[in-house]
């Protein structure tokens, strides 16, 4: 059997890491995964898929991803179920990771921003 994932997004926030235990450190993150296609609209259609990375990588991510960068994560699809203090039934389906990868910066958008706000620079020859 076979249970690999791989999907590339944007962090939707900075990473966090939290202690468990003495030894070990874990993030949340979510990326947010544009679809190839558009609704009705005319909108992109964009998942928000939550990842799990520990360790190693948890810290990586802390240290180095911000909000808006362009991630790859590779790992497994893991469900998790619990009953929640009332007994109910409860879970949630996330990417546990395997690696991560900063594939670019989220600073795009400040770039061509920049550019906008530069004079253009006038390239005519005088006569």
């Amino acid at each position: 059997m076979l249970n690999n994932v791989a999907i590339v997004g944007r962090l939707v926030k900075d990473a966090e890491t939290e202690p468990v235990g003495q030894e070990n450190e874990k993030a949340r993150i979510t990326l947010a995964c544009e679809r190839d296609y558009k609704d009705r609209d005319g909108n992109k259609v964009t998942d928000f898929i939550d990842c799990e990375v520990w360790n190693a990588g948890a810290r990586f991510l802390e240290s180095y991803a911000h909000k808006g960068d362009l991630i790859s994560v590779s790992g497994r699809v893991q469900k998790d179920t619990w009953k929640d203090r009332d007994g109910n039934w409860q879970s949630r389906t996330y990417i546990a990771a395997t690696a991560v990868n900063i594939l670019s910066t989220g600073n795009k958008g400040q770039d061509e921003q920049d550019q906008e706000e530069k004079p253009a620079k006038n390239n005519r020859r005088r006569k």
